[in-house]
This record gives structure tokens, sequence and C-alpha cells, in this order.
């Protein structure tokens, strides 16, 4: 993994998208390079490896990632709900628009935070009197 990742950085350091499914991969140590090596990747399959954790997710963290795909890794099954495993994944990857393959609700930013915050006190006051 570490060669591949050396030919993408001194060849195609631009590249976007990524497809590193069927490979059995069952660790992300080696692709946690990816974060520094790949800047502009924003499509990510990791699909029919050997993922067992959640957390594996953890070294790829800085990824600017817009859509991964997951499906069928070990560690997908383990989550009690669908929503579950969207908001855990989502957590890494704020700007995560879609998953396995289903699209994501765009994410907020911070100036659309703070107008629903202020839209919400102005109603609750507006409520009050």
């Amino acid at each position: 993994m570490e060669a591949i990742i050396k030919i993408i950085e001194e060849n195609v350091p631009e590249l976007t998208c990524l497809n590193l499914s069927y490979n059995r991969i069952q660790r992300l140590d080696e692709l946690s390079k990816l974060v520094t090596k790949v800047p502009h990747l924003k499509t990510l399959n990791l699909s029919h490896n050997k993922l067992k954790s959640e957390h594996e997710l953890d070294k790829l963290k800085g990824l600017k990632l817009e859509e991964l795909s997951l499906v069928r890794n070990p560690f997908c099954a383990l989550f009690k709900d669908q929503s579950s495993f969207i908001s855990a994944v989502h957590q890494r990857f704020p700007r995560l628009l879609k998953l396995n393959g289903n699209d994501l609700p765009p994410p907020i930013d911070e100036e659309d935070r703070i107008g629903i915050c202020i839209s919400s006190v102005i109603a609750t006051m507006s409520e009050m009197n």
C-alpha cells in the first residue's frame, strides 16, 4: 500500500477519486498518509474490505471527502441502525455528501448554524410575548 501512495504522490497528486474496494484491507494505518499526500481526494471507495472497527476511519479524518463507500466491511454490521452508522461516519467526515451510494443532507456551515440559532431565539422570544 505504501508503494501505491508513493506512485500517486509522485504522478497524480491532484487525484480526486480512489477505488480501493476488494483489497482485503483490515487497517488504515498506511492509508493515513493520503491526508497529506493526496489533499484533493474527494471520493474514496473502501467497500468489500475487512475493516472491523469504525475507529479505523479516524486515521483518514483529515480528508475532505464528499463521497465514501464502506459497503460490506464487517464493522458496518455493528451499528444498531442505519442512522447510528451515518452519524458515526459523518462525525469523521463532516463534508460528506454521499455514503454508500446514498445522498446525505448537505453540511451546515457556521453561518447557517448561527442563523438557525438566532431564528430559534427570536421565535422563542416572540412566543413569550
